[in-house]
């Protein structure tokens, strides 16, 4: 049904029009192998990436670019595939993979050993992203399935000039505009996302088995460099249909605590944990509130919880946990409010940059180890994720709320411990503090102690490949295992 869809939408676009597009046409199919480009019925791409979330690293001085490797195989007349992933980034790591085969999709969480199915998984939407990263793919794309673009025009781009495309790889994907050089080769695309622009770079072309793909790829976002694969292999035509199989060691994957919509829910006397996917902690004191946790949605929040209490209090206080993006996106919320925001000295260098603090009077403290706030202590220590984290203890009920560190996800059983689990069972050791539960801002559970402690127990902290996967056993200087052979490099 899969293939018959895209082959209809195909056929309604029809063949470029413009006798110019269809003369880069023919270049691009040439460049890219002509009858072998055709006869490309399967795919492997085996590469070792580097990967900079932005705002998302140690400190804010500078970015740290993590692992991030990726395996994939498309079987292109079937319409399967599946992706494997493992990065690690800022002390954690994730291994998943996610297949499209003739029963639907499916989603492997390896750390867990489970899988999840999807009924309506689809080849396209599942791998849109794939085909803009790949100028092999997106050749395939245009001249075997003659899918529609216009010409544009031309540009001058890294001193040759370039004809412009406008392409879609599916209906609902965005826009893109790709570079074409006159010997045919795919050389950039461009994008706009919600995040902003986005450029892709192709470069250091290889020829194998007849077709040509960059062997390397750079991703910027509004000009910075976030993303590079330096280490790219492609084998044509191999019969690796296993890769599409789940599995006999994985299991179901467990139900997960429902996130789907805005709950308060009150975990002691004045203390409640309210949210949608995201959540912040919100403490009576003083006839007021103060909040821990300000990622993006904190007036959503708040003013859930006055619904719920049916108290127009204050937020008087604010503390974001550590100066990472997606936990100080609702910093200028937490103004608005009339909040005085507590921080890390990271945090608050963040938020120096942001224009929230320049045009308000707000109030802007800066968090110390041990500090009392209310019924809070707050403890400020580094760990792998980043170089401060503010631990919030409320010390009346016995909860600790963290960021990124654990989160309580099932609704039964603990969650996997990621490293960074490791390092907080240890500094809670440290502290020497009774703790009831775990909180968290990515997660609705009010973890219990008994279930991190189990947790901990099963991880190996120094094991980053529990299950040995090639994907993430390869040799220390990162270079993809199972690289096939290749041709010399295409000269441009």
């Amino acid at each position: 049904m899969e293939y018959l869809a895209l082959t209809l939408f195909l056929a309604s676009v029809g063949a470029p029009s413009s006798e110019v597009g269809s003369q880069v046409l023919a270049r691009l199919e040439r460049a890219y192998g002509g009858p072998h480009l055709h006869r490309l019925a399967r795919l492997r791409i085996e590469s070792d990436g580097r990967l900079a979330w932005p705002g998302q690293g140690q400190s804010s001085e500078f970015v740290e670019f993590a692992t991030d490797r990726m395996v994939k195989y498309f079987e292109f007349r079937k319409l399967r595939g599946t992706v494997e992933r493992w990065t690690r980034q800022n002390g954690n790591v994730y291994h998943h993979r996610y297949v499209v085969d003739g029963d639907g999709a499916a989603t492997v969480d390896y750390n867990e050993m489970t899988f999840e199915r999807d009924p309506e998984g689809s080849f396209l939407g599942a791998f849109s992203p794939d085909y803009r990263g790949s100028d092999l793919l997106l050749a395939r794309a245009l001249a075997v399935e003659k899918a529609k673009f216009s010409h544009e025009g031309r540009r001058f781009y890294d001193g040759r000039t370039h004809d412009l495309l406008a392409f879609r790889v599916a209906p609902d994907t965005p826009l893109l505009t790709i570079y074409v050089g006159q010997d045919g080769l795919i050389r950039r695309l461009s994008m706009t996302r919600p995040v902003g622009r986005v450029d892709i770079v192709f470069a250091e072309h290889q020829r194998s088995k007849g077709v040509v793909f960059a062997g390397e790829t750079r991703s910027f976002l509004d000009g910075t460099l976030v993303e590079y694969t330096s280490r790219l292999s492609t084998a044509p035509n191999p019969d690796r249909s296993e890769a599409l199989e789940l599995s006999d060691r994985l299991r179901p994957a467990r139900r997960l605590v429902d996130t789907s919509s805005m709950t308060v829910d009150q975990l002691g006397a004045g203390v409640y944990l309210v949210g949608q996917e995201d959540y912040s902690l919100f403490v009576e004191h003083e006839q007021a509130y103060i909040a821990v946790n300000t990622s993006a949605g904190l007036k959503a929040r708040f003013e859930a919880l006055e619904s719920h209490t049916h108290r127009a209090w204050p937020l008087a206080k604010a503390i974001a946990t550590h100066h990472h993006r997606d936990h100080m996106d609702g910093l200028e919320e937490a103004i608005a409010l009339g909040a005085t925001v507590y921080l890390t000295p990271t945090a608050r260098q963040v938020l120096s940059r942001k224009r929230a603090e320049r045009q308000s009077s707000a109030r802007v403290m800066e968090l110390r180890d041990g500090q009392e706030l209310g019924p809070l202590t707050v403890y400020v220590r580094p760990t792998s994720h980043a170089v401060e984290n503010a631990f919030v203890y409320h010390r009346a009920e016995r909860l600790l709320f963290q960021d990124d560190h654990y989160h309580g996800r099932f609704v039964s059983g603990p969650s996997w411990a990621q490293p960074t689990a490791v390092m907080l069972h240890q500094l809670l050791a440290s502290l020497g503090i009774e703790v009831r539960a775990l909180l968290s801002g990515h997660a609705r559970k009010a973890e219990p102690r008994r279930l991190f402690d189990e947790a901990v127990q099963r991880t190996r902290p120094e094991n980053l490949c529990p299950t040995g996967r090639s994907i993430c056993r390869g040799p220390q200087d990162g270079s993809p295992r199972g690289r096939s052979r290749r041709e010399p490099a295409v000269k441009r």
